[in-house]
């Protein structure tokens, strides 16, 4: 626990964490994180995202790289190019072509 650590909760320290998360292939811990930022009130940012998003396209687990994009665009984050490349790839890596393009479509807008 990061408090535990004394690290300040801040979403640069979070951040950080899950991009360590990230090259150790820990997409379960980042993905929990991302939920630990919100019960704590730390507004997740892009940077944030993108890296738990980049986590479960890296372990190929495109679904949750999915439900990680909803819950972004439900926090009034907007996706950037980043988000959009890893969300789409982590699909076709998974040879999951229609969820990549339909994200794509969406993206468009």
């Amino acid at each position: 626990d990061m408090v535990q650590l004394g690290l300040e909760l801040s979403v640069f320290s979070y951040s950080a964490a899950i991009s360590a998360c990230r090259a150790e292939g820990r997409w379960d811990i980042a993905l929990s994180l991302l939920d630990e930022m919100r019960l704590r009130r730390v507004a997740a940012n892009v940077v944030a995202f993108n890296g738990v998003i980049s986590s479960c396209e890296s372990a190929g687990e495109w679904q949750r790289a999915l439900e990680v994009v909803e819950v972004m665009l439900a926090s009034g984050v907007r996706p950037s190019v980043v988000t959009c490349g890893a969300a789409i790839s982590a699909c076709g890596g998974s040879q999951q072509l229609a969820p990549a393009l339909v994200l794509w479509s969406d993206m468009q807008r």
